[in-house]
């Protein structure tokens, strides 16, 4: 399983801006295209996240691969706080939902 290490990518440990979250986005696109194997997003020494960064780091997964490729193949770990832990359980249902409406 590959590890891709947030901090290592935004050079910070405040993930809190869309630029931030769209180059993660594209380090985790371009890995998930490049094999099968499963992905961890690892979100060691992240002290502060915000929903913007999620909705572009992660949300947008949803509209360039399937559900089940995403279940199948990512897991994250190392987040903070239960309320981190709720953001992110919220960006991915509200993807799912919108991915599903159009």
């Amino acid at each position: 399983m590959k590890t891709v290490k947030i901090k290592d990518i935004i050079q910070s440990s405040y993930a809190s801006d869309n630029e931030q979250g769209d180059t993660v986005f594209k380090a985790i696109e371009r890995l998930l295209k490049e094999t099968n194997d499963p992905l961890n997003i690892d979100f060691t020494g992240i002290s502060l996240m915000t929903t913007a960064f999620l909705n572009n780091a992660i949300g947008r997964l949803f509209q360039e691969f399937n559900i089940k490729d995403i279940k199948l193949r990512i897991k994250f770990s190392n987040i903070k706080d239960k309320q981190d832990v709720e953001m992110l359980r919220l960006v991915l249902i509200n993807s799912l939902e919108m991915n599903r409406i159009q």
